[in-house]
């Protein structure tokens, strides 16, 4: 919709060579469904950083490090995103969630075969992206 800003926070959080992805109960986007990077809104004011780092708190993750990946924004039908991409480097298992169904950490190769995943291509990419700046 004209006018719509969607300021998006996406949080790769990377385990080696392993990236988290989560299914949730209520997901971010109801039309999307399967496998989420953590993508939280951004809040008006809200710094991203702080936001990306209130996802791992949410999982019960200590990050090694969150390093800013990279802003994109571009607009659909639903309104102009602007995402800031985080990648938070850990060794640590994430804790239950209560808006989690399940959660897994996957390779770039089985990133790559993944079908069920909530954006399809684009996400894929950007998960293989979080995986390849460490």
């Amino acid at each position: 919709k004209e006018g719509t800003i969607k300021p998006i926070v996406y949080v790769g959080i990377v385990n080696k060579d392993r990236l988290l992805l989560v299914d949730y109960k209520q997901a971010p986007n109801p039309s999307k469904s399967g496998w989420w990077i953590p993508a939280p809104g951004l809040e008006f004011g809200e710094d991203p950083q702080d936001r990306a780092m209130k996802v791992c708190e949410d999982f019960g993750i200590n990050p090694d490090d969150i390093t800013l990946h990279g802003v994109e924004s571009f607009v659909l039908p639903g309104g102009w995103h602007f995402i800031c991409h985080y990648v938070v480097n850990t060794t640590a298992e994430p804790k239950p969630n209560p808006n989690v169904k399940n959660y897994r950490w996957v390779t770039a190769e089985e990133l790559s075969e993944m079908k069920d995943i909530a954006h399809g291509k684009w996400e894929i990419g950007v998960g293989k992206a979080y995986l390849n700046a460490k």
